[in-house]
């Protein structure tokens, strides 16, 4: 890669890492805002995880309101543009503290062979409910001991 493109790269993955930071809650939060436990509904039908199906069939997973979750983004430049590939725990553990600080971003950026490895957590979930078309069999890694989509 060219310095001209890396330099763009890195200032885009910048961006990413600034984007993320401010759209995202995290857990060291002055504001003294306490995210509001979610209205109870209808539970029929659904796992213990609270995973459903809408209407058309799509995963819905709801009660994720204040739940914990972590991501490590994978950033790399695919046919000349930048390209993140987003791991995320979601689904397979709740990011345990001492091993996502056990984590390492230059050690994975190493490994993976990528241009940038951003770690993005721990975050807490802010929307009640998600749903997503199937999309295929999900992939999972692992980074250090945690397990990821």
């Amino acid at each position: 890669m060219n310095k001209a493109l890396a330099s763009i790269a890195g200032l885009m993955i910048a961006g990413i890492g600034l984007t993320l930071a401010a759209a995202c809650s995290t857990s060291g939060s002055s504001s003294g805002y306490k995210t509001p436990e979610p209205a109870a509904s209808s539970t029929a039908g659904m796992s213990a995880a609270g995973t459903l199906t809408n209407d058309q069939g799509w995963p819905r997973v709801e009660r994720l309101r204040g739940k914990r979750y972590c991501e490590v983004l994978l950033a790399s430049i695919l046919d000349g543009h930048l390209n993140a590939a987003v791991w995320n725990t979601q689904g397979l553990n709740d990011c345990p503290d001492a091993a996502w600080k056990a984590l390492d971003s230059a050690a994975i950026k190493a490994d993976r062979s990528v241009v940038a490895a951003l770690l993005n957590g721990p975050r807490y979930w802010l929307m009640n409910a998600i749903e997503k078309k199937p999309s295929g069999e999900r992939q999972t890694t692992t980074f250090g001991t945690i397990q990821m989509f």
